[in-house]
């Protein structure tokens, strides 16, 4: 018989997944702006950047935020038919995301949003923020692959 802690525990990851889904989709996009850039002129890159730095504060934060904190809760609410090493990962995966957002791409951005001019920063960002794509794709299709296992898990007939 399931208990409440269970249930909770089985019900963390869909929620789960679907911010990781959104998170991954939403950076994907962030990324193809940032590759429209390149295009502007000095001119219309200012409005534009600024725009992009609302959608950072408004949407791409809180996102990551909210990925970082269920994976906390994961960890701490884990469902038992999960291997505790699963949700240890998704942490590191949670933790290099945000260690990653954090040390590297902010500077580069403030220098743009500065020279108002698309330098060696842009060309920083665009060298590296392929691995925050791939980092936060490959921790929804992890998430992904916890909650197929679970629901594997659960189906299986339980032996007499």
């Amino acid at each position: 018989m399931e208990t409440t802690r269970t249930r909770r525990a089985a019900l963390l990851l869909p929620l789960a997944l679907f911010f990781a889904a959104v998170n991954a989709g939403v950076i994907f996009l962030v990324h193809a702006e940032y590759a429209s850039w390149r295009g502007l002129t000095a001119v219309a890159l200012d409005p534009v950047h600024s725009a992009w730095s609302g959608t950072v504060f408004t949407l791409v934060i809180p996102l990551a935020v909210v990925s970082t904190v269920l994976a906390l809760i994961m960890l701490l609410q884990r469902h038992p038919l999960l291997p505790a090493w699963t949700t240890w990962a998704g942490v590191a995966a949670q933790t290099a995301i945000m260690a990653t957002s954090i040390l590297m791409w902010p500077r580069w951005q403030q220098e743009i949003g500065q020279t108002k001019a698309l330098g060696a920063a842009y060309e920083s960002i665009m060298d590296t923020h392929w691995l925050r794509v791939a980092l936060m794709t490959a921790y929804s299709v992890f998430v992904l692959a916890q909650t197929l296992y679970l629901l594997l898990q659960r189906r299986s007939p339980v032996p007499a």
